[in-house]
């Protein structure tokens, strides 16, 4: 039984693009930090990638301009080349709001537990992310933190209110140009990988030495503030609670006065004007190395339940 938090993950294609270096045809055209940042690009690939260290994988921090924050969206002016940075942000923000909200809506009673979502569902739930925008989300993962996936498809091997050790399913997009049924021999995006990234010896995604931690799962530089998993964090500023109501409708169009049913849910951080939390963040530029093998940028967001699940101790429950 154990404490911490999930983190969803939606990856989207970096938009640096490029295939040679030039550093000019005039003196004057001097090295700059494009050159630098296209030399560090083109230097990796599907080939090397595995023997590269995790420093020539990722991208200085403030290679990604306009990153969109959740308190300030309102108030400024997208231009139309980060749109899909915005789209990116809502994705990761709207699984975070959905899956909080039913993992604590069936967290009331011991009859919630069978009504979980299974190990299928958080598959298709993954792969239905990314075939969801089409040329924009490259993979999708939802990545629960250490004994905190109560798996309700094992009721002969785990008891009730029992956890796995760690549970976390990845989805990609595949290039199948080379499959037999592709006649024309070009990538469809219809082909989607799903695999269990927490399943077998050394995929422990939650240790600082597994390659994928400090790519998008953590970063100890200030300006990412990506340290979901584990969660330390104490403000309550960090788990927000939201109120929602149902009302019930006598007629078409004519709802009622007073809600018939009132509840609260722990969710994502609803930062103010201060900006100690928010509730998705955006990860440095990385190499997607093994999986999709481009330089990809995540967005990440917490999962909120409260743990312990189903437990009569209430004094030692709270939102993780």
């Amino acid at each position: 039984m154990g404490r911490g938090s999930l983190a969803i993950a939606v990856s989207a294609a970096c938009l640096l693009i490029g295939y040679s270096i030039a550093i000019g045809p005039y003196d004057w055209m001097h090295r700059d930090n494009f050159d630098l940042i296209m030399e560090k690009m083109i230097s990796v690939d599907e080939k090397n990638c595995k023997e590269m260290s995790i420093d020539s994988l990722r991208l200085p921090v403030n290679t990604l301009g306009q990153v969109p924050k959740f308190n300030v969206l309102p108030q400024i002016v997208v231009f139309p080349n980060r749109t899909k940075l915005i789209h990116l942000h809502n994705m990761a923000l709207n699984r975070g709001y959905f899956f909080s909200y039913i993992l604590q809506r069936l967290n009331e009673s011991e009859f919630d537990f069978p009504l979980l979502p299974g190990f299928m569902y958080y598959y298709l739930s993954s792969a239905a992310t990314v075939t969801s925008a089409p040329g924009l989300l490259n993979g999708s993962s939802i990545l629960f933190d250490t004994h905190c996936q109560y798996a309700n498809w094992f009721p002969t091997i785990l008891n009730f209110n029992q956890t796995l050790p760690l549970f976390g399913p990845k989805a990609w997009r595949l290039d199948d140009y080379q499959d037999n049924v592709n006649w024309l021999r070009e990538p469809t995006n219809n082909t989607i990988i799903v695999e269990d990234l927490g399943a077998g010896p050394n995929h422990n995604y939650t240790a600082r030495w597994h390659r994928l931690n400090p790519l998008f799962l953590y970063d100890p530089d200030p300006r990412i503030k990506i340290d979901f998993i584990p969660d330390l964090r104490t403000d309550n500023q960090a788990k927000h609670q939201y109120d929602y109501n149902i009302y019930n409708s006598s007629s078409p169009g004519v709802m009622g006065k007073t809600p018939n049913v009132t509840r609260r849910f722990f969710g994502p951080p609803s930062p103010g004007i201060q900006e100690n939390y928010q509730p998705v963040y955006f990860s440095r530029p990385y190499f997607d190395c093994g999986r999709t093998n481009m330089w990809l940028v995540s967005s990440v967001g917490p999962v909120i339940d409260f743990m312990r699940r189903y437990s009569i101790e209430t004094n030692l429950r709270s939102p993780k």
